[in-house]
């Protein structure tokens, strides 16, 4: 299984902060569950212009937090001499200098405190990460002390906190998931005592494996029926096996897959982990590539596993996007799947959602963006979305859930008035008559691309002709 390439870390030196503890920014900034992870392929991360650049979009786009990697190793290049004028810090500045809230990523890296072994991933486990539990300092002395003391200097400065990325991916995480466990459970402690209103999430999951996961719990348990499995399998495999990363077209790929000892070590790695997070974690996090349709199932399975564990956690997402070429990052299907995502993340009751656009190597990963920092058709939209939602808006209901005609209301959060509603068909339009709430005297669409148009009210319904995907204003 290939695992998403995302949240790149590079190294380097910054200009020098003081070590004293900075302010907290004040005014506060205004709530907003949006961010992104950006990278553009003329503005180099490493390079401060660059990263200021790609913080300034990010900015644009509406969005209230930007997803930034804090690698221990390049904190703390040597044992107990942390520092505050690294790349790490120069990050955080460029964000808040925007507006926005760092989304931070949290991981050890390589260097002093596990060696760095050969093997290639891009974190792993410090050498100190003891089995026993110590209750001044958990499973780690280093690195307890390194989360205490970095989280303490920042306290009031991040709303989140992931613990590693994707934990469940040797390119990623080169331990196992007790070590991981292990490792997010002192996390925890040194963040809560450093700043109680941190949330702390896991590492999020790689999108490929959730299909697969789900489709032999359902199997091995019984919980669904053989054929409910395979095609929940084939339906969320569909986008992955379009762009030719992830071959499954069939029941005998999906067969094929699930006897893989590759794939089933990377199930019980992550059905180990979701077991085992209660106390670590407060919120749960996952990766998403796939289409917008088959979200739910990876939100009610982590739920179902929870559950059996004994616990229940909010959802989020901290990497979200889509799997496309070229051709289909700049045209318009690719806008009008940002939109259906975004809304199905809200309908999801997600607490935050990031988008990931950037230029994967290994991996078709659609780009908002040029190369060059110019807007494709579907950052338009992506910016429409979270404007709108950001009235603000939360999610109702879904008046309709598909499969060929998808209506989700949305409460202004002032009023308490079900004031929006998102709404697109699937294959061929559909005429629809709503109801209007009460008081309303007309209806302004907005379709995905901006475009608006104006309906009376007229004996309390409006009657459209639903297709793309549109916001629908009462007012």
């Amino acid at each position: 299984m290939i695992a998403v390439i995302a949240g790149l870390m590079l190294s380097g030196l910054a200009p020098s902060s003081l070590w004293a503890a900075r302010p907290v920014p004040q005014p506060p900034f205004p709530a907003n569950p949006f961010a992104m992870l950006l990278v553009i392929r003329d503005w180099p991360w490493s390079d401060p212009t660059g990263w200021a650049q790609t913080v300034a979009l990010i900015a644009q786009m509406g969005n209230g937090q930007a997803r930034m990697s804090v690698n221990w190793a390049v904190s703390e290049p040597r044992p107990g001499q942390i520092r505050f004028d690294t790349i790490n810090d120069e990050h955080i500045r460029s964000i808040e200098a925007q507006g926005l809230r760092p989304l931070v990523t949290l991981r050890v890296g390589c260097g002093w405190m596990n060696g760095c072994p050969p093997n290639g991933s891009r974190s792993y486990p410090p050498n100190d990460l003891s089995s026993v539990w110590h209750p001044q300092y958990g499973y780690s002395r280093s690195y307890y002390t390194f989360v205490k003391q970095f989280i303490t200097h920042y306290r009031g400065h991040f709303d989140i906190v992931a613990i590693e990325n994707e934990a469940n991916s040797s390119l990623f995480w080169g331990g196992t998931a007790d070590e991981y466990l292990r490792l997010i459970r002192t996390a925890y402690k040194a963040i809560k005592e450093a700043d109680p209103n941190v949330r702390v999430i896991d590492s999020g999951m790689v999108s490929g494996m959730w299909g697969l996961c789900i489709a032999r719990d359902w199997l091995e348990s019984g919980y669904r029926s053989e054929a409910e499995a395979m095609q929940m399998a084939l339906a969320y495999y569909r986008r992955a096996a379009q762009t030719g990363v992830i071959p499954i077209r069939t029941v005998q790929d999906v067969r094929f897959w699930l006897a893989q000892p590759a794939v089933q070590q990377n199930c019980d790695r992550a059905t180990t982990i979701l077991s085992r997070l209660q106390g670590t974690v407060d919120a749960l996090n996952f990766h998403f590539y796939e289409d917008y349709s088959v979200m739910h199932y990876v939100s009610e399975w982590i739920d179902r596993r929870t559950q059996m564990a004994g616990y229940t956690r909010p959802k989020l997402t901290n990497e979200v996007g889509q799997r496309g070429d070229l051709a289909y990052a700049q045209g318009a299907q690719h806008a009008k799947d940002v939109f259906k995502t975004l809304i199905t993340a809200a309908s999801l009751n997600l607490q935050a959602v990031t988008w990931f656009s950037g230029n994967l190597r290994d991996q078709p990963v659609a780009e908002l963006f040029e190369g060059d920092g110019s807007w494709r058709p579907a950052a338009f939209t992506y910016r429409l979305v979270v404007s709108t939602l950001q009235n603000p808006f939360r999610f109702q209901s879904a008046a309709s859930s598909g499969p060929t005609l998808y209506r989700t209301i949305f409460q202004d959060v002032t009023t308490g008035q079900p004031t929006l509603e998102a709404a697109w068909a699937e294959g061929d339009s559909q005429t629809v008559t709503l109801t209007a709430p009460p008081g309303s005297t007309m209806a302004t669409v907005t379709d995905y691309q901006g475009g608006q148009q104006i309906y009376p009210v007229q004996n309390g319904q409006v009657t459209l002709t639903i297709g793309d995907p549109v916001f629908i204003r009462w007012q």
